[in-house]
């Protein structure tokens, strides 16, 4: 019978250490780095503005935990909402691309920079300032016809505002600001660094409650229509 009970505790030991020893391998291998995205918007009532703190974090993959080679990434952070006044609204979403489809948004402040080199992610919690995005960089921009109606949601391409929201309304431009970290884990909890921006659910009430793409569809190709669903607006 203790033969028995040391082979359970030694089989709940294994995958425990594993999952361990991994933890402390990202932990000491990871790097993350945070920044201010704000997009601006000309509009007949004047300037508008909205901003978001997104995190990237990136971690090389050991080599001795059965995986491909390379680097992990992940992004948090809410989209960047931009009221224009008159019921109108533009959001810049986690994502690239004319559908929201294109991959890369973690590498948004190495683009910026114009430092997407190999391994840029090592030196990247260290850069400080701010640039202005190429539109080529700036994220998908998403408008809602209803904030309450995901089906509304609709892409705009910045040469396309005065179309889309009428004259008057110009997209001006996109910066990100590099932003402090802070002390892990100070920092999981705001009290060390810039917090991650949350609170995209006072606009968009539905994003706790819905599943699948925003138009009700559960299978989706961006190579040819707009694929967005929640994690292009909240990820946690």
């Amino acid at each position: 019978m203790k033969i028995f009970g040391w082979l359970v505790l030694l089989l709940i030991a294994i995958p425990v250490a594993w999952l361990g020893s991994a933890f402390v391998y990202e932990t000491a291998n990871g790097y993350v780095h945070r920044f201010r995205l704000a997009v601006e918007v000309d509009t007949p009532d004047g300037p508008k503005r909205g901003w978001s703190v997104w995190q990237s974090a990136w971690t090389r993959k050991a080599g001795w935990i059965p995986q491909t080679g390379g680097a992990l990434s992940s992004l948090r952070g809410d989209a960047v909402f931009v009221d224009l006044g008159q019921g109108r609204n533009v959001i810049a979403i986690l994502g690239f691309g004319p559908t929201g489809g294109d991959y890369g948004i973690e590498s948004l402040a190495a683009r910026a920079f114009g430092r997407d080199k190999p391994l840029w992610f090592v030196d990247a919690p260290n850069w400080t300032g701010a640039a202005e995005l190429k539109l080529s960089d700036v994220p998908t921009l998403v408008t809602f016809g209803n904030l309450s109606d995901p089906a509304t949601a609709r892409v705009v391409q910045p040469e396309a505002f005065e179309q889309a929201f009428g004259a008057g309304f110009r997209f001006r431009r996109a910066t990100i600001e590099m932003v402090p970290v802070g002390i892990w884990p100070l920092n999981l909890i705001g009290l060390s660094g810039v917090p991650i921006t949350r609170g995209i659910e006072a606009r968009l009430a539905w994003i706790s409650r819905i599943s699948g793409y925003l138009n009700g569809k559960f299978a989706c190709n961006p190579s040819i229509e707009t694929c967005l669903e929640v994690g292009h607006f909240r990820r946690k």
